[in-house]
């Protein structure tokens, strides 16, 4: 259930139909992986987007599919910035671990919420052959404005910040079992009643095709 949950949020997230959208090359001229690009530049360039957009709210948000974070690791603008300072975390032009992706990338750009979407789900049936992928698109990436602000705004009755999307809950999950009469079988459920609901599709922005 939690990832079945975790796949409706990548498909409210990553979907460029719900926020302003385009591809790596589109909007840089390049993809993250391609020789001599910069995909720190283009990251801090897409905040400046999101924040235009957003009408002066700087993202706090950002989300990126494994593989796209993983390109980051291997990144020579990621790895030099390391190198010409003082921590030596990739001296001899270390590949950097997750941890220090994520510290670069929160220092840099100034954004505190940094996830990486990186779960995979088996679709197949049961007893049939594994069929595994990611639950969040490998090569895509969401920036924008999830945790709110100060300000407050009502949409369709509810007041929330202004923020790109929102998770409605009515109701926690809730689990229980019972047994059948004969006592030969035991069966065990689970309910939770949510909704990922789109806010502002201008306080978002999903950038695709990044490798």
């Amino acid at each position: 259930m939690k990832l079945a949950k975790e796949k409706r949020a990548a498909d409210v997230l990553f979907s460029g139909a719900n926020f302003n959208t385009a591809t790596s090359t589109a909007q840089f001229g390049a993809k993250f992986n391609a020789a001599g690009s910069t995909p720190l530049t283009y990251l801090d360039e897409l905040k400046d987007v999101v924040f235009e957009n957003a009408h002066g709210i700087t993202p706090d948000s950002l989300i990126l599919g494994r593989g796209l974070f993983r390109s980051l690791a291997r990144s020579p603008e990621l790895r030099g910035f390391f190198q010409s300072g003082t921590s030596g975390v990739a001296s001899g032009n270390l590949i950097l671990k997750d941890e220090a992706v994520i510290n670069t990338l929160r220092d840099i750009l100034g954004i505190p919420n940094i996830f990486v979407g990186q779960a995979r789900q088996d679709t197949a049936a049961a007893g049939a052959t594994s069929n595994e992928s990611y639950i969040w698109t490998d090569d895509t990436l969401f920036m924008g404005i999830l945790r709110g602000s100060d300000a407050v705004q009502s949409r369709s009755g509810v007041s929330v910040g202004p923020i790109a999307a929102a998770n409605m809950v009515f109701k926690d999950i809730v689990a229980g079992q019972y047994d059948e009469l004969d006592l030969t079988r035991r069966n065990v459920w689970a309910d939770e009643s949510h909704l990922f609901k789109v806010v502002d599709g201008d306080l978002g922005f999903v950038l695709t095709d990044c490798l």
